[in-house]
C-alpha cells in the first residue's frame, strides 16, 4: 500500500476530459454501455458523479466521445495501395477494434465523431479512386460497414448452442452431431466444422465474407472481368 503523501498526491491529480474518457472507455469494457452511468465512472475516478460535468456534458456526450475513440483505431489506409486493398486493410482494421470493443459496434450516436468521418471519407475515397461510379459507391460504402458491424456483432454475442440430450445432461459436440446426422446431415457437418476454421485453408470467416464483398464491388469496375 502507498504511503498517504502518495496516497493523497493520487486523489489531487485533477481531472481532464482525456481522463474521463479513458476511464469510461475502460469501464465500458467491463460492464456494457448498459452499465455505464455518472455515478460508476465517478467512482471508478474516485470524485462525485457531478464534478465530471466540469468536463462532460453527461453521458451521451461521454459514449459519443467513447465510441469515437474506437473508430480512431482504424488507421488511414496506405493512399499508394489499390482500391481494393485500401478497403480491405480497412475493414480489418475495423474489424478488430470492434473486437477489442464489441460494445461500440452497436450504438449509434445521433451526432457522427470526426474519427468516423474520417475513417468514411477514406472509404469512400478508395472507392472513388477504384473507379466506381457514384451510385454503385454510394452502395458500396453501406455494405461495406454493414458487412463488417454484422459480422463483428454476431461473433461478439456468439453462444454456443445448448447441446442436451433427452435426459438433460450436456453432449458432447461430436455425440450430437453423430445423433443428428441421419435425418439432418448438412447440418451435422456444418457443425462438425465449428471450431476447426483455420484448418479449412480459406482463412478467417470474416476475411473470406469481406472478400467475396470485394470481389462482388470488382464487377462494377470498369474494365474490370465480370
Amino acid at each position: 500500500m502507498p504511503p498517504p503523501h502518495a496516497r493523497k498526491r493520487a486523489r489531487r491529480e485533477p481531472l481532464d476530459r482525456e481522463r474521463v474518457l479513458q476511464a469510461a472507455l475502460e469501464l465500458t469494457d467491463e460492464v456494457g454501455l448498459e452499465g455505464l452511468s455518472m455515478r460508476k465512472l465517478g467512482q471508478r475516478l474516485g470524485v462525485e458523479a457531478m464534478s465530471l460535468y466540469n468536463h462532460v456534458d453527461g453521458k451521451d456526450d461521454v459514449v459519443g466521445a467513447i465510441v469515437d475513440a474506437v473508430w480512431s483505431l482504424v488507421p488511414a489506409p496506405d493512399p499508394s495501395a489499390s482500391w481494393r486493398e485500401q478497403l480491405r486493410s480497412s475493414a480489418i482494421d475495423l474489424h478488430h477494434a470492434f473486437v477489442r470493443h464489441p460494445w461500440a459496434c452497436v450504438f449509434f450516436p445521433p451526432s457522427v465523431g470526426p474519427a468516423r468521418l474520417r475513417a468514411m471519407e477514406s472509404m469512400l475515397r478508395a472507392l472513388h479512386d477504384g473507379g466506381l461510379p457514384a451510385a454503385v459507391a454510394y452502395h458500396a460504402h453501406h455494405v461495406i460497414d454493414a458487412y463488417v458491424i454484422g459480422f463483428t456483432h454476431q461473433m461478439s454475442g456468439y453462444v454456443p448452442p445448448d447441446l442436451t440430450g433427452p435426459d438433460g445432461k450436456e453432449l458432447d459436440p461430436k455425440v450430437y452431431v453423430q445423433s443428428i446426422g441421419g435425418e439432418l446431415p448438412h447440418l451435422a457437418e456444418h457443425i462438425d466444422l465449428h471450431g476447426v476454421e483455420e484448418s479449412l485453408g480459406l482463412g478467417s470467416g470474416f476475411e473470406f465474407g469481406l472478400d467475396l464483398v470485394l470481389d462482388g464491388l470488382a464487377r462494377h469496375v470498369p474494365g474490370e472481368p465480370r
